[in-house]
């Protein structure tokens, strides 16, 4: 594993019980949309190496879950760093390339100032295509 703790990956990354709390009820709004760090386990991902990504991340199991709950139109994540691209039950779905890539790959960019933590739900964002 290449990720440093405190440099290049922190536990409270990681997706717990306390963030599922935090979600709306289920049936109390429409999500179209849903855009986070890494994906369902759900969603047919290539690693870098260029086989099926089958990581045991611990967030994954919880974004299962939002996928059933909400199961919104749309999903762009970014974990991988490489564009790629889906459909899971109706569920389009973006894996999104890192910033700054040569191959001119997709990206998001969050207005306003950058946060540490959690992000909020209604922070705004653009999605650069």
């Amino acid at each position: 594993d290449c990720r440093v703790p405190g440099d290049t990956w922190w536990q409270q990354e990681v997706i717990d019980e306390r963030d599922m709390a935090g979600l709306p009820e289920p049936g109390s709004l429409t999500v179209d949309w849903v855009v986070s760090h890494t994906c369902p386990s759900y969603f047919r991902v290539w690693n870098p190496r260029g086989t099926p990504e089958k990581d045991n991340d611990p967030s994954k199991p919880h974004l299962d879950r939002v996928f059933d709950i909400y199961r919104p139109k749309r999903w762009w994540f970014g974990h991988y760093h490489s564009y790629q691209h889906g459909e899971h039950e109706g569920c389009v779905w973006t894996a999104l390339d890192r910033c700054g890539n040569p191959n001119g790959g997709k990206w998001v960019e969050a207005a306003g100032e950058a946060t540490q933590g959690p992000a909020k739900h209604d922070r705004p964002f653009r999605l650069q295509y």
